[in-house]
């Protein structure tokens, strides 16, 4: 069983086709589990507002919805390079750096 919370829509196309996309997978592959799966989308947590989270029976997951197509080089503490530039997190220097603090 999966319940979705949803926030406010987003103001980036890519966030929402993202985040339906996403959902659309998760009931194709859980739909009809019976463990509950929990999806809180476009919420904020303690400031920044996270594109979606995932708690699951046996983890949780956090996810940043981004844009861009072929490689991306990624760094936990610097900046995230795709083949049209960088790749921020909201603020932050990169999407790991928007969710880890």
């Amino acid at each position: 069983m999966i319940r979705s919370y949803i926030g406010e829509k987003p103001v980036h196309t890519h966030e929402n086709i993202g985040l339906e996309d996403f959902l659309e997978r998760l009931d194709s592959h859980w739909g009809g589990s019976a463990e509950v799966i929990t999806v809180i989308a476009h919420a904020f947590w303690n400031g920044p507002e996270i594109d979606a989270v995932v708690i699951l029976p046996r983890a949780i997951a956090v996810i940043d919805f981004k844009s861009h197509g072929g490689r991306v080089q990624i760094s936990e503490n610097g900046p995230w390079r795709g083949e049209s530039g960088l790749i921020k997190g909201g603020s932050k220097l990169n999407p790991f750096a928007q969710i880890r603090d």
